[in-house]
């Protein structure tokens, strides 16, 4: 929530949801912060057996941190070396484009992060971990409705790209499954 209403509190033009879109960001925005600093004093490490297959959820957001940075330098860079601006922040308007304000900024830094800590066994990659497999699986959702939204409304040639946004959505779904599974009984009850 808090990423989807930064791009749209930010990247949309203004609409009569402006406000809407302000009140949820706020919202979630603290409540983040509340869920970060509560869970955080919980031994939460201690949920968990030894089993979870930290590095391979390490690598994983390892992965998709370099695919998106490639993506999106991939767009950026050559704009900065011909001093133009990038495609797909001329074809909506807009001064930035703001997912990859949030992805550069916040979102990416997060995954390599959070892979870090976890690949250590650190207390917040435990926190961090499930939090940011949902944030993998609803982004690469929504970004696969959205592709099948603009091939059916015909503003899209080839939809089927949306497909390849269906795999980190069922690894990233497996995952978490993995490491829920890891937590002890004596916790998930």
């Amino acid at each position: 929530m808090l990423y989807s209403f930064v791009i749209y509190s930010f990247g949309v033009h203004f609409n009569n949801l402006f406000l809407l879109y302000c009140l949820i960001l706020g919202c979630s925005l603290y409540l983040f912060i509340l869920y970060i600093s509560y869970v955080n004093r919980m031994d939460v490490k201690q949920w968990f057996d030894e089993n979870i297959p930290v590095k391979t959820i390490g690598g994983y957001f390892f992965l998709i941190a370099v695919i998106f940075y490639f993506l999106w330098l991939s767009d950026i860079l050559p704009a900065v070396i011909n001093d133009t601006i990038p495609g797909s922040v001329m074809e909506y308007d807009l001064p930035v484009n703001p997912v990859h304000v949030m992805d550069l900024a916040v979102a990416l830094p997060a995954l390599v992060i959070t892979a870090i800590l976890l690949i250590k066994k650190n207390q917040m990659g435990y926190i961090l971990t499930p939090v940011l497999l949902v944030f993998t699986i609803l982004l690469t959702i929504a970004l696969a409705a959205m592709i099948i939204s603009l091939q059916i409304k015909k503003m899209m040639i080839d939809g089927s790209i949306a497909g390849f946004f269906v795999i980190p959505a069922l690894f990233s779904s497996t995952l978490l499954i993995l490491f829920l599974r890891r937590m002890k009984r004596s916790v998930a009850m």
